[in-house]
């Protein structure tokens, strides 16, 4: 349903999604990510200019129907996800404040940037006309408004913003069938159409969405590995500055002129398949990440147990005989060489009668190498200070 211009349906979807994320937008944190100034600056760069590049490319493939080329162009030249790829930065141990500063950011700034990048892209390969500053109008009255009604909410009603986290389930709930009404309007005006396209075509544009955000990963994990980012901030740059917003996409794509670029459903699929599959790619990624730090905490958690099992064998050593040193016990008695029942895998260097120098607990998995630190001797002070 289209009033004076306005898709409607689109709008409200829209509207309601961004609403949702102003009312949950915490930016307590959005202080902290300003630290990493550098970060920012490329992946705010990435976001709205650099990853619209390869829009010149998208539109180069020589898709059937060429509407296909359009949608990947489109999608490349729209900012980023929203909470999904927060989510994604945090479960994966990265900078999750700075993620959110990508989000709001992005989401913001994208209004100006994507209707210009869209309008640039599809113009030199293609007659049609793109008016930016009517677009700029229309994303902001279904982006810009709700985010900034919902924040404002939270902020001056305090119930509002003591209770959102309670209802975040339901509300994460109906942002996704927003999601799927959005994706849903655009299938059901092209089911004819599509299901004249040969297979191969379609399955053809599928895997040029898919080739496209592993491009967007590969060149964000290069240049944040080349530009020497800390760890945290790196993992955010990958999986923020490589994902795309679909609402967005879709509301640029709904007013299209379709005598002018063709069936709008048919542009909105590689954006689909685009949105859909950096959510499940992403998350592989993220969990990868994860899974290494629960590693190192499970690695962690055994040696401090190896610790505790030292002390008590030092404890129940209370008969050892004092040393020269004056009466600090002898270690090398109380431990024996061959290392100590109950925490194998541990080695020790040779202790001295007042040590000082470090010692390694080593374990048997190679793969453990190297993730913790030298532990001190001076650390372990129940085994120091006994008389």
């Amino acid at each position: 349903m289209q009033v004076n211009g306005w898709k409607v349906v689109t709008t409200a979807n829209m509207a309601v999604i961004f609403f949702i994320f102003g009312v949950t937008l915490d930016t307590s944190e959005l202080m902290l990510a300003l630290k990493a100034w550098k970060a920012i600056v490329f992946g705010l760069s990435s976001i709205l200019v650099l990853t619209p590049i390869f829009g010149f490319f998208c539109m180069l493939m020589p898709f059937k129907p060429y509407e296909f080329a359009l949608g990947l162009a489109i999608m490349a030249c729209v900012p980023t996800s929203l909470s999904s790829g927060v989510t994604l930065v945090i479960g994966a141990y990265g900078n999750g404040a700075l993620a959110l500063l990508f989000t709001v950011s992005g989401s913001i700034l994208g209004i100006i940037t994507a209707p210009l990048a869209v309008k640039i892209v599809l113009g030199s390969m293609t007659n049609a006309k793109v008016d930016s500053v009517d677009l700029l109008v229309k994303l902001g009255v279904s982006i810009l408004m709700p985010v900034v009604v919902g924040k404002t909410l939270r902020e001056l009603i305090r119930p509002v913003g003591e209770n959102v986290y309670k209802y975040k389930a339901p509300l994460y709930l109906i942002n996704n069938l927003q999601i799927t009404m959005i994706v849903w309007q655009k299938l059901s005006s092209a089911r004819e159409v599509l299901v004249e396209q040969e297979i191969g075509d379609v399955l053809m544009a599928a895997l040029a969405a898919i080739l496209l955000h592993f491009v967007f990963l590969f060149f964000n994990i290069l240049v944040s590995w080349l530009l020497r980012f800390p760890e945290q901030e790196r993992k955010a740059i990958i999986i923020m500055c490589s994902q795309k917003n679909l609402p967005t996409a879709a509301t640029i794509i709904s007013y299209f002129d379709p005598a002018a670029v063709g069936n709008l459903g048919l542009i909105t699929i590689p954006c689909i398949v685009f949105y859909i599959m950096q959510l499940f790619i992403d998350s592989f990624i993220a969990n990868t990440w994860s899974s290494k730090y629960e590693r190192i905490a499970a690695v962690e958690a055994s040696y401090k147990e190896q610790l505790k099992a030292l002390e008590a064998r030092s404890s129940s050593s209370g008969g050892a005989a004092p040393s020269s040193n004056g009466g600090a016990p002898d270690l090398i008695a109380a431990v024996p060489a061959g290392g100590m029942p109950g925490a194998p895998g541990m080695t020790y260097g040779t202790l001295g009668r007042r040590p000082s120098r470090p010692v390694r607990l080593n374990s048997r998995d190679s793969e453990d190498d190297g993730l913790l630190q030298t532990v001190e001797l001076n650390d372990v002070n129940p085994l120091l200070e006994r008389h």
